[in-house]
């Protein structure tokens, strides 16, 4: 299978860190959903037109109204299908609408009908970037259905494992779906993540959306673990210190973030623990899989566990070496000796790799179906609009056109607030204990 390759990155769904200068999205304990564009950038090309070398500069409306007409003109032309299912009369309506609309509208809210126009395509992976230079100081993660705080501010410590009930007063389910108009999934899960990716990391689309009074701040309404209502006012930071939050405890798999790929010897439990986090272009994934493949041989009764929860993909070619070796050799792949870990956090090439692992004989994949389970596009470019540098990633290839299902679990576990609460680690555990 070839390789996968990804620009447009995703956070992690509830450790923190500082924003970094650039795309990216970092697998340590502190982490934060990056992009190119900055909401200075936005600003400057909203100014007024002024006289340049004998010509006059095109006004702040003119030039967004170009930036329109470009992503609308560009984006059918590069994308690898085209405007997929919507018609070109429907997709050059919207163009029109905007450009009308321009006037009436802030530098973000243009931005956002922009993002609404490319989520019109319905492909998790064609998007407009989004300024990123500031977060909330909290984390969430979903679990029994709700969204829950599982990073707060010291300060705020008694309120681990609150349920987020409503932003700027405002209901959580109006707020979710709010933002995701401006992001369009294949997958309601993968939706689900990124709607609530978007609150923690991106203070102004709230701000755009007419839910929050500032670009900078707001109020959340949460119920707390012991079913009281508190309200938390929170202003967005540039930066997080590292100590700065209160978190619960990180169960085995959500440590040493910082590093792509890394094992462990579970010698009690007879069982060599493999940690994929990103899937990166290299041969140190190779190496890595070809030691843990010299210790299964060394010791028969040990079994592999590879865990790909919260791997957002890279190259898949990396991870052939590991499916080569366990193939190759038939006493590797006995019954209980090989898992597959993920959850709703896997995704893209990592989904691949995953389902790979499930095509081995006798292996067997726990936890959760990932976020996007039929993963049909890839392989992504950009172009940038001419006069915002507003930046807008496009998929070039087909990855999955039939619409399988890929890497759906053999046996479902999703942790509960409970479970992230004490730092335990229901899916490790129901691997440790697995015997067909």
């Amino acid at each position: 299978m070839g390789g996968k390759r990804l620009g447009n990155i995703r956070a992690v769904h509830w450790l923190s860190r500082p924003i970094p200068p650039g795309p990216g999205r970092p697998r340590i304990w502190l982490l934060a959903l990056g992009a190119a564009v900055l909401v200075a950038v936005a600003a400057q090309a909203g100014c007024s037109g002024a006289s340049t070398g004998g010509q006059t500069a095109l006004t702040r409306d003119q030039r967004w109204r170009q930036d329109v007409a470009y992503l609308a003109a560009k984006l059918p032309q590069v994308h690898v299908n085209g405007l997929l299912q919507v018609p070109a009369t429907s997709w050059n309506a919207a163009a029109a609408r905007l450009e009308a609309e321009v006037p009436r509208l802030s530098d973000g809210q243009v931005i956002v009908g922009m993002a609404r126009m490319v989520a019109m395509l319905h492909d998790d992976e064609t998007v407009v970037t989004w300024p990123a230079n500031s977060q909330f100081p909290f984390n969430l993660t979903w679990a029994d259905g709700n969204l829950y705080l599982v990073s707060v501010p010291n300060g705020d410590r008694d309120l681990l494992g609150a349920q987020i009930v409503e932003v700027g007063g405002h209901p959580i389910a109006q707020v979710l779906s709010e933002i995701g108009s401006v992001i369009d999934y294949q997958g309601p899960v993968l939706h689900e993540d990124e709607e609530a990716d978007y609150l923690t990391y991106h203070p102004s689309l709230l701000n755009w959306l007419g839910l929050t009074p500032s670009p900078s701040e707001a109020t959340f309404t949460v119920q707390t673990v012991s079913g009281a209502r508190a309200m938390l006012r929170l202003k967005a930071a540039t930066a997080l210190r590292a100590n700065a939050l209160a978190s619960v405890p990180a169960p085995l798999y959500m440590r040493d973030q910082d590093k792509p790929y890394w094992m462990q010897i579970l010698a009690s439990q007879h069982a060599v623990y493999v940690k994929y986090n990103q899937c990166l272009d290299d041969n140190g994934f190779q190496q890595l899989a070809a030691q843990a493949l010299a210790i299964l041989r060394q010791r028969p009764a040990y079994r592999l566990i590879v865990d790909l929860r919260d791997n957002s993909g890279g190259d898949t070619a990396p991870f052939t070496s590991l499916i080569d070796g366990l193939t190759a050799d038939p006493a590797l792949r006995r019954p209980d000796r090989v898992f597959g870990l993920v959850n709703r956090y896997t995704d893209s090439s990592a989904t691949l790799d995953a389902n790979m692992l499930a095509q081995v004989p006798n292996a067997v994949l726990i936890g959760q179906e990932p976020g996007d389970p039929i993963d049909e596009y890839g392989d992504e470019s950009s172009f940038t609009l001419p006069n915002s540098d507003v930046q807008v990633i496009y998929t070039t290839a087909i990855v999955n056109g039939t619409g399988k299902l890929l890497a759906a679990p053999d046996i479902d576990v999703a942790p509960t607030i409970q479970q992230l609460l004490a730092g335990t680690d229901p899916v490790l555990q129901a691997a440790l204990s697995y015997h067909s």
